[in-house]
This record gives C-alpha cells, structure tokens and sequence, in this order.
C-alpha cells in the first residue's frame, strides 16, 4: 500500500470532517470544534500543520440523534463507530472513520459535552469515575496495547490481562455506568461541563458560557462552530495559546507517515 504524509491525510480528514458537518446541518445537530481543532481554526484559519486529529464536541443530549443522522446520512465510504453496533471498537465516544481503512489515526472524534459538578471536589470525584472506566473499558474489550518493544509487548500485555480478569465490571456495566455519568447532572441546568475524552485531567472541565452558542471560524473553506468565549476556552487548556511548540514536536508531526489502500488516493 503506498505512504502518505500529514497533508495528504489533512485532506482525507478534511472531506470527512465536511461529510460530517453536513448532516449535522441537515439535522439541526449542536457540535463544537474543541481542542486542536478549535486552535487550528483560530490560529491557523484550518488543520494545525503538524497535527493529524479533528476533534468535535457534542452535547450529550443530542448525541443518540447525532448517531442516528450520521448513520442514515454520511455517504460512502464514511462509517459511524461505537460500540452499539460494532463488538470490538473500545472507546466509550463515537467516532467517524473510513470503510476498509483503520480509524485508529484516520477519524473525526466526537466526543460527549455533559453536564459537570461546580465544586471542585466533586470535578475531581467525576474524573476519576470516568478514567476508571475509560482505563478497564479497553482491557474488557481485550485491545492489544502497544509497547516499543517485543518483551516491553508481552509483559504489558500481561498485566492488562491479568487486571481486566479481576476487574468486577462487565462491559456492558461500564456502558450503564458511563450513560449514567453522562446524564447525572442534566446538561440544561449545568453551569460547567466535562469533556469526556479519555486521558485527559482537570482542564476538560470548562465553564458552559464559554461555549454558549458557538461562533463560527474559518477552517480552511468551511465555517466550523468553536465556542463562543474561544480564547478564555483555548487559554484554558493550552496557556498561551498562540505561542507555536517547538521545531522538534513540529517536526514529530510533519514527519508521520501512513500506509492507505490505493482506493483512498483515487
């Protein structure tokens, strides 16, 4: 299979994202570009040049239609994955991928806005609820992990192993529990909101009014909705959000390579 680079998978990202975009239209579907997406959009009018990932925002309430409009709407050769309808995907969130493509680096994510405590104490109780499932989700659905090294492999992946087995959730009690997470505290009502993105730490709480309505930023030839207070949300959770990274880590992102099916270049 031939190699392309950053661009090129920009590209394929890009369509995809626009694919997207217009069923939420469509369906009247609320959406935010956050993280990278939403400081591409600020500070670079489309994709970060060195950064392969279109991250959206959904609240969760409109999240089971979103679900259904991508699945009735997005045209070929775009897909819906979540876990619902597909066994071995071993993400709590959705994501838009390719058929006969791996969505590991080439998706759209969508991740869930739900409504979040005030009290910093009990941000912090929801957190850890959260990455608990996000951590043993995975390892129930048996994902391999990756490691550096052959023996680095077998040894983590023994561990993984041997935790999933006393772990006394089962898969589809980590998919209650997580729905139940997501609407403990009604959106509507809420004055903050989480994030639920796996992996993340304190910073994917933000106040709701930063998001408000949305405004919409150029991102490359489309009109994508950030949120409304943008640079209070991006100061948040990057600092000084203009400020580019190292040459190095720019170079770590212009440098990556992927191997695709010749159909995905035609």
């Amino acid at each position: 299979m031939p190699k392309i680079g950053i661009v090129e998978l920009q590209n394929l990202e890009y369509k995809m994202l626009e694919a997207v975009l217009a069923v939420f239209a469509k369906h009247s579907i609320p959406y935010y570009g956050i993280y990278g997406t939403a400081l591409g959009a600020v500070r670079h009018k489309g994709s970060i040049p060195w950064d392969c990932d279109i991250d959206l925002g959904i609240p969760y309430t409109s999240y089971t239609q979103m679900l259904d409009g991508l699945r009735t709407e997005l045209p070929a050769p775009y897909r819906v994955y979540f876990h619902d309808t597909d066994p071995s995907y071993s993400f709590l969130f959705a994501r838009v991928g390719l058929e006969g493509m791996s969505h590991g680096y080439l998706h759209v994510d969508l991740f869930p806005l739900v409504g979040a405590p005030s009290e910093k104490e009990k941000q912090k109780a929801m957190l850890a609820h959260f990455n608990e499932l996000y951590r043993f989700y995975p390892m129930k659905k048996h994902k391999p992990v990756w490691a550096k090294t052959r023996l680095r492999k077998v040894i983590k992946q023994a561990m993984y192993d041997v935790r999933q087995c006393f772990y006394p959730k089962s898969i589809h009690a980590i998919e209650r529990e997580y729905h139940s997470l997501c609407t403990q505290i009604p959106y509507e009502k809420a004055i903050f909101l989480y994030i639920a993105c796996a992996d993340e730490d304190e910073r994917s709480f933000v106040k709701k009014q930063w998001f408000g309505e949305g405004i919409d930023q150029q991102y490359h030839a489309l009109p994508l909705r950030i949120p409304s207070e943008y640079h209070a949300y991006l100061t948040h959770t990057y600092g000084s959000y203009m400020q580019h990274p190292s040459e190095e880590e720019q170079r770590k992102g212009l440098s990556f390579a992927l191997e695709v099916p010749n159909s995905l270049l035609h």
